[in-house]
């Protein structure tokens, strides 16, 4: 049941995943994967979207052994899936243009649902920057907040380093595949995060393209995306459902 409800939106992601306007226009337009996936060339194309998408659909859309891949990925246990559509998607993710349409996760989904706070650090902290951002991260908590990082180097998995230590949850967004841990020293974080937390990724396993999964945090930079190689310059930002504010860290 669970395959027959996720196959189409597996392979309508998988084809378009880089695109994401273009998928949420051929939503739009076809209402589910099934009809996307059904329609003809000329149908798609009248939707608004251009060839290019067209062949992608047609070509990626094909590769059933990768969507076998993908749901036996789905059957673990803590693995889940997430649609653009669905109420558990992150409402401050779901409002931008190019949000991607599937959310994979790994871990407790309910995380995603807690008023956070969104954190982004220089990756060669100084250890009084750090130090600092260990202390900030468990005041969040003591607060009820959680966190949302990249877990990159540096401060972004200090923070996440201290909500985990102490039991809490918090959210950490990947801009690679599923198979991937970047950076791959923070296997054992990531493993840490998914047990009491959730970890986020844009895309399935074996996929490319990860520095596009995720909009860019500023200025449509693929650097500042968390999680992307180049991430965590020299800012912190923390968001919340209620405001935002910014402020030097790690310095």
């Amino acid at each position: 049941m669970r395959d027959a409800l996720y196959a189409a939106d597996l392979l309508v992601h998988r084809a378009l995943h880089a695109q994401p306007t273009a998928h949420r226009v051929l939503l739009e337009a076809f209402d589910d994967s099934d009809a996307i996936l059904g329609a003809s060339d000329a149908a798609l194309t009248l939707s608004g979207v251009d060839s290019r998408t067209v062949r992608a659909l047609r070509e990626r859309s094909a590769d059933k052994a990768w969507l076998q891949r993908a749901l036996e990925w789905l059957q673990a246990p803590g693995h889940s899936l997430i649609r653009w559509s669905e109420p558990a998607y992150p409402p401050q993710l779901a409002v931008i243009n190019d949000a991607p349409m599937l959310l994979f996760c790994v871990g407790d989904v309910v995380t995603l649902s807690r008023d956070s706070v969104a954190i982004v650090g220089r990756r060669a902290a100084t250890p009084a920057g750090l130090e600092a951002e260990a202390l900030l991260a468990r005041e969040l908590a003591s607060a009820g907040l959680s966190i949302v990082s990249g877990m990159a180097l540096g401060i972004d998995a200090q923070a996440q380093s201290a909500f985990v230590e102490g039991g809490f949850g918090t959210v950490a967004v990947l801009g690679t595949g599923v198979d991937v841990v970047h950076p791959k020293r923070h296997s054992r974080l990531a493993d840490r995060i998914s047990a009491t937390g959730v970890l986020v990724f844009g895309v399935s396993a074996g996929d490319a393209g990860a520095s596009r999964e995720f909009p860019a945090a500023e200025s449509g930079d693929q650097r500042a995306q968390p999680g992307h190689p180049g991430g965590g310059g020299g800012r912190e930002e923390r968001h919340t459902q209620h405001g935002a504010a910014r402020a030097r860290t790690g310095a």
